[in-house]
């Protein structure tokens, strides 16, 4: 086990930023970290590196305890969201700022710094300010003065927040490259879950301070813990019901547009008859038909709204109570118009059920 985190408290006053955080990240993963701002993600990232202390719990690092270790006495580096570059000095001066901290010779500064360079593709600004490049080229200088000091575990605090969008997707597929060829261990916060699902081997959903689900990105995505992971990651539509039967692997709900059939594997909580519960489907998921077929779960709409996103074809239906629902297709030759009358459908296996009273 490369990262070990156990019961992780962090408190400001009278605010909890973090609560009863456990996490296992093995050697050569890259996890991410991801929730919205003000979540404690950049604060647990902090704890990791040594940089802030947990009021309780422990930091475990390939197995020593690390808790109350400065972070000059942990196996770590760490990419800033700023990136914290020294302006005043060039590109080589930045990359091999904290080798020259830890006493290196100059003949090794100037082998780790040349190799890191070349990895990253930036030998040939060596000589140049950091002032004067651009800002992708700065995001891999602070990338190559964390990397050039060997760490076990590479923390990065939102490192690709000030790129344009393209800039940003060019940078994960890199970044992705490039952590399995350090093959160490990465932990990766961002807000954005699309860079989480594009970076990731496992997320890490946090939300006021709390781990709501830890998994791989199937899991994460498929299988949404809660409410609120279902909602921040991907796009879901949700319907509120009440449970009217349970039976075998099969729950019932009872549902204003009708009757919705879930399998049991997907329900998170315990049912019972009359329990409220919140059903959710991704649009993927969910099929349109001119006709009506004889899927277990069928209801009837009307086309209100056709958007067409270059690889996505996304539908908005109106249901028979009034309430929205959409589905996403990668066809764009379905035949459909705003008005038409159709029918849609999905599997009990793609359901997911949340139950909140």
């Amino acid at each position: 086990m490369s990262l070990k985190l156990e019961n992780i408290h962090k408190f400001f006053g009278h605010i909890t930023a973090l609560k009863n955080v456990n996490l296992e990240v093995n050697k050569g993963e890259l996890l991410v970290i991801l929730g919205t701002s003000g979540s404690g993600k950049s604060t647990l990232l902090r704890i990791i590196s040594g940089l802030e202390k947990p009021d309780k719990g422990r930091v475990l690092i390939n197995g020593r305890d690390v808790t109350y270790e400065p972070p000059y006495n942990r196996p770590t580096s760490m990419v800033f969201q700023d990136l914290a570059l020294f302006p005043h000095l060039n590109v080589f001066e930045n990359i091999a700022f904290g080798l020259k901290i830890r006493k290196y010779d100059r003949r090794e500064v100037e082998i780790r710094v040349k190799e890191v360079a070349e990895m990253l593709r930036i030998n040939d600004l060596l000589d140049r300010s950091v002032a004067k490049i651009s800002g992708g080229q700065r995001q891999r200088v602070a990338l190559a003065r964390s990397l050039v000091l060997h760490p076990d575990i590479l923390l990065l605090d939102e490192p690709l927040g000030a790129l344009d969008m393209k800039l940003r997707m060019d940078m994960w597929v890199e970044l992705k490259k490039l952590q399995r060829q350090v093959a160490n261990t990465w932990v990766f916060v961002t807000h954005d879950q699309h860079e989480a699902m594009a970076l990731a081997d496992k997320i890490a959903v946090i939300n006021t301070g709390e781990i709501q689900q830890l998994g791989t990105k199937d899991e994460v995505y498929d299988s949404p813990a809660s409410l609120f992971v279902a909602s921040f990651i991907g796009e879901m539509n949700f319907l509120e019901g009440r449970v009217t039967e349970v039976k075998g692997d099969v729950l019932k709900v009872e549902t204003p547009v009708g009757e919705v059939e879930a399998t049991m594997q997907r329900v998170k909580g315990r049912p019972e008859t009359g329990a409220r519960v919140t059903v959710g489907i991704r649009p993927e998921k969910i099929q349109i038909t001119k006709t009506p077929n004889d899927c277990i779960n069928t209801l009837s709409a009307r086309v209100s709204e056709i958007n067409f996103s270059g690889v996505l074809t996304t539908y908005e239906l109106e249901l028979p109570d009034g309430s929205r629902i959409k589905i996403q297709t990668t066809s764009r030759q379905m035949g459909y118009r705003q008005g038409d009358k159709v029918y849609i459908s999905w599997s009990p296996e793609d359901v997911n059920v949340y139950v909140t009273q």
